[in-house]
């Protein structure tokens, strides 16, 4: 799930605003994320969700848009952030997986989150692009639009349905119609 807030702080404009404060600020955002899915989740069907990342949409400074508050003095600041939450569960199997075969987990996101990181540089993002990563199980998704990442979504469609598709269309085993749709992608007439 993921869920856009804004948040806004006054400040002392004598001061500069330092990392700390801008930490500060985005946690500040985050629990407001989570307060707003936890009331939307209520009674038998309560699921708890654990922050797994998150992107700042924009930053301002006495309610002025500005790429970074950091250097910068003002009586008011804010952030406009999109924060992604995975169940609880998802994540303590996780943990469990890398537990049981003795690796630690240093940090966790989303593939498209770390996918526009590694293939969008920040100042592409204004060209308002949508990235789709087609896995075997999920298609991932991540939408630029203004400079910064506005949206993510992961959807349960992907290669392996269209696998399965040819495999029953076919009458063939699921390593046949892979192999098939291997075989789709080139410039072949007929596949044997």
């Amino acid at each position: 799930k993921t869920c856009r807030v804004k948040v806004d702080r006054e400040t002392d404009s004598s001061m500069e605003i330092g990392q700390k404060l801008i930490g500060s600020l985005e946690i500040e955002a985050i629990q407001k994320a989570q307060s707003i899915l936890d009331n939307e989740t209520s009674g038998d069907d309560k699921t708890n969700f654990y922050c797994i990342g998150y992107s700042v949409i924009t930053y301002y400074l006495n309610d002025y848009i500005i790429s970074s508050l950091a250097g910068h003095k003002g009586s008011k600041i804010g952030v406009d952030l999109l924060a992604t939450f995975l169940p609880h569960i998802v994540i303590d199997s996780l943990y469990t997986v890398m537990n049981r075969v003795g690796l630690e987990v240093v940090s966790l996101t989303l593939e498209p989150i770390a996918a526009i990181n590694a293939a969008i540089p920040s100042d592409l993002r204004m060209l308002n692009l949508a990235l789709v990563d087609i896995g075997a199980g999920t298609s991932d998704i991540a939408i630029t639009r203004e400079g910064s990442v506005a949206a993510y979504a992961m959807a349960p469609v992907a290669g392996d349905e269209i696998t399965e598709k040819i495999a029953q269309h076919y009458l063939v085993d699921f390593n046949t119609a892979e192999k098939l749709k291997t075989c789709l992608s080139s410039s072949r007439e007929t596949i044997t």
